[in-house]
């Protein structure tokens, strides 16, 4: 009888485990799903501003307060309740995104969604958590049934980390075959299953799941056919969650758009018509199907009309491009006979610019690999030297800091050959704290060392445009060389156009930011030189969660912009 009552109770501990574990567990893989699902509509940075305080916060809350409220058969009500939300909350958080988000913005946006997906799930799950506690530990102190409570938050929080470093390698690995969205149905169809087979009654619950959740699949997958005919011209060729979060390819048939997307921002993309403001003097010359669609883009390979030209080796030039978008300036400088050597931290923007965008993958040496653990370690070895180099990861706002630091300029010198060429692609509010950060950085790195740099615009100030705007929105490019070393810029040829009429409106940079001015009237106009006006904007590596808090607030700005790019309808549609 004795043994019995010890296997009884040590039975009983075990399920008890099991069932709090498996809602930790699914807790935390919901979290990560919403999180992933909300990206495409409204970007990571309002996520990121309130998320990892949120949830926990939620949970514990709640545990304690139905902890206190001593109601053991609380689990027989919550656990299906949890179990038909968690399968529909993921669509609800769709639907509302779909039809509110505008009006919503990049910050209210997923915490209203949260509200009303997310969290009703976390409470039901903590109702279930504290009811399996109390019932296992009838008479057990109040005290120690808290403790157990904080120790389960802390399990979430755990749990949460982890599966933010693993789900998206999963997703793009295991699930590689499904696109973004039915990534992201299967596998919460997979947690929900999971832990309606950890419930008393698991085989209703699987059922009843199964059929929720098969309903959702074929909405998904049949959705792009029902959509109105004035959405069904934009098609999504290819779609997946990657190491930069969600990443695809979008093409019109009716706009002669072909575009590659990161979440709410766009990597770049080419014409695949004629554009309707093309120039009258290129309408009777045959079309190019890879022109670029965005002049900053294109403004990168002007680094080859710098002139004097580096000499390089044996009469080639070598270069480095960090962040590879679609590969349009990779490719330009492969079509001018330039050793050329890429560095894309996400492995699924190199597989669809291949794919869809005709990079030449053959003719390039490619590393997947962090830009900045690139330049540093090339930095160390001293083994390669590159005459030009093209900076250009921005993605809409959500920029790695540490690509921006004093250190990360300071390495990349001693990359860049004495007379080599550095092109740096920056967007963003140039009248914001982290735009006058990131330029004065990089301009006050070369100057230090006496080289010297020029910035130019896409497009011309705002402030001419639009007197009294209070915000300057504008790709940025800046070209940087060594002391001793000229930086203009000698007349293209035809050749340097690769007979691509957008080059032929774009490639010669037109607008340039007078630093000196940018610094007068943007840091300060008191005396000093520009060292002086400059130095609290200089980013060093002890910044770097300084200034990403910042570029949040430059985010929300490139949403805005980004809606007027595209129609909220062809965003929603992911």
């Amino acid at each position: 009888m004795k043994s019995d009552h010890i296997w009884s109770i040590m039975a009983k501990a075990y399920f008890t485990g099991v069932r709090i574990l498996a809602h930790l567990l699914h807790l935390s893989l919901l979290s990560q799903l919403s999180k992933l699902s909300l990206s495409p509509l409204f970007g990571t940075s309002g996520l990121l501003l309130y998320r990892p305080l949120l949830v926990p916060s939620v949970f514990i809350i709640s545990l304690f307060f139905f902890i206190k409220k001593r109601k053991r058969r609380l689990a027989r009500y919550a656990e299906p309740l949890t179990l038909v939300y968690s399968a529909i909350s993921l669509s609800i958080a769709s639907m509302i995104g779909e039809l509110l988000g505008p009006s919503l913005g990049p910050w209210n946006g997923p915490l209203v969604i949260d509200l009303v997906t997310l969290y009703p799930s976390i409470i039901g799950s903590s109702a279930v958590v504290s009811s399996v506690l109390l019932a296992a530990s009838k008479g057990t102190k109040s005290a120690i049934l808290l403790f157990l409570a904080v120790a389960a938050t802390r399990l979430l929080t755990i749990f949460e980390r982890a599966l933010g470093r693993v789900l998206i390698p999963f997703l793009s690995v295991v699930l590689s075959g499904l696109s973004a969205k039915e990534q992201i149905v299967a596998t919460a169809w997979a947690s929900t299953t999971l832990l309606a087979l950890s419930t008393p009654r698991w085989f209703k619950n699987v059922i009843g799941i199964s059929v929720l959740f098969g309903g959702q699949w074929y909405l998904h997958t049949q959705a792009p056919a029902l959509l109105p005919q004035s959405l069904a011209s934009y098609e999504i060729l290819a779609s997946t969650f990657s190491t930069s979060g969600y990443v695809s390819v979008i093409d019109s048939s009716t706009d002669g758009l072909r575009l590659l997307r990161s979440d709410h921002s766009l990597l770049g993309g080419v014409f695949t018509a004629p554009p309707s403001n093309l120039l009258d003097e290129f309408l009777d010359k045959p079309w190019n199907d890879a022109e670029p669609v965005y002049s900053a883009f294109v403004m990168q390979e002007a680094i080859r009309l710098v002139s004097p030209p580096p000499k390089g080796t044996g009469n080639q030039n070598n270069a480095l491009v960090i962040g590879l978008g679609i590969g349009s300036a990779a490719s330009a400088l492969i079509q001018h006979n330039v050793i050329t050597d890429v560095v894309e931290f996400d492995p699924a923007v190199l597989a669809y610019a291949v794919k869809y965008f005709k990079f030449p993958l053959s003719r390039a040496t490619l590393y997947i690999a962090d830009g900045r653990q690139f330049v540093c370690d090339t930095a160390i070895n001293g083994t390669r030297k590159y005459d030009y180099i093209i900076h250009d990861v921005f993605t809409g706002g959500v920029v790695a800091a540490e690509l921006f630091t004093k250190e990360m300029w300071s390495d990349t010198q001693r990359v860049l050959s004495t007379d080599g060429v550095l092109a740096v692609n920056f967007g963003g509010d140039l009248t914001s704290w982290a735009s006058k950060a990131m330029i004065l950085t990089l301009v006050q790195g070369f100057r230090e060392n006496g080289g010297h740099c020029r910035a130019f615009r896409d497009s011309e100030s705002v402030s001419k445009a639009r007197p009294g705007a209070e915000a300057d929105f504008a790709n940025v490019v800046v070209f940087c060389r060594h002391a001793g070393h000229e930086l203009g810029f000698r007349d293209p040829v035809a050749a340097d156009y690769l007979q691509s009429l957008v080059r032929h409106q774009a490639l010669v940079p037109q607008h340039e930011l007078r630093l000196a001015e940018y610094v007068g009237h943007h840091v300060g106009s008191n005396a000093g030189s520009f060292e002086e006006k400059s130095a609290t904007f200089i980013i060093t590596e002890t910044d770097v969660a300084k200034v990403e808090q910042k570029l949040g607030q430059m985010a929300a700005q490139h949403w805005q912009i980004m809606n007027d790019v595209l129609n909220w309808s062809v965003w929603s549609q992911w």
